[in-house]
């Protein structure tokens, strides 16, 4: 009986040990490293119309979570990149509001920062339009061509600008107001009703959507249109 009791005191302390043990080692064993909220989260945009979303390093940290969501969707994209930034051109592509959610990820991917939240308001610049000098019939017309085929349906108005002498003029004969769909435009200006007089003149064509903020205005190149 003595030997059963002694073996039953035997085998909770080990238990006790082994829990001590346990608990010692999370208690006193190396901790993980704090991970702070994420700084410096926002997004580059480059010369050549890429973007990239950012955000600062942290020593501590084995990877960063991004987190991208369009304005009235329920769904994100989700990436975790080794690196601080990433090419996000495919993911922030629409011209809308996106809400962008960063986390820092420790060396146990179960460890992650607080989360840092920007909103993203992405833009397009229209394409510029291509611009033609009428001949034959059409002369003394410029003819306005766009080829773009966008998501959205804009209106979009056209306003020509010329020279004359050292100054720049704007046209209100050709300020038009035209609802082409998906960016596609077919337009001709008379400029003998506005360009009288003999000389050479730059002109060019500003396109400007009415209707949606997230499409930003575009003047054509420059040609030049002489009157004999």
């Amino acid at each position: 009986m003595k030997k059963k009791v002694i073996i039953a005191i035997i085998v909770i302390v080990a238990i006790l040990a082994v829990g001590v043990g346990i608990l010692g080692l999370g208690v006193l064993g190396p901790k993980q490293p704090t991970l702070d909220t994420p700084t410096g989260l926002q997004v580059i945009e480059f010369a050549d119309g890429t973007k990239k979303i950012y955000v600062d390093r942290h020593s501590d940290a084995s990877g960063y979570l991004f987190s991208v969501q369009k304005a009235g969707e329920t769904t994100s994209h989700d990436t975790q990149s080794p690196a601080n930034e990433f090419n996000a051109n495919t993911i922030l592509a629409d011209a809308t509001t996106y809400s962008i959610v960063c986390q820092y990820v420790g060396a146990n991917k179960n460890h992650k920062s607080p989360k840092a939240t920007i909103t993203y308001k992405s833009t397009i610049t229209l394409n510029a339009p291509e611009l033609t000098l009428g001949t034959g019939e059409n002369q003394g017309k410029l003819f306005v061509n766009t080829f773009d085929h966008y998501e959205d349906t804009l209106n979009l108005k056209y306003t020509l600008h010329y020279t004359l002498g050292n100054e720049i003029k704007t046209s209100t004969n050709f300020t038009t107001v035209h609802n082409n769909k998906h960016g596609l435009a077919n337009l001709w200006f008379d400029l003998s009703t506005v360009i009288t007089q003999k000389g050479a003149y730059s002109l060019c064509v500003q396109i400007t959507e009415l209707d949606n903020e997230y499409y930003l205005p575009v003047l054509s190149q420059q040609i030049i249109y002489v009157v004999e």
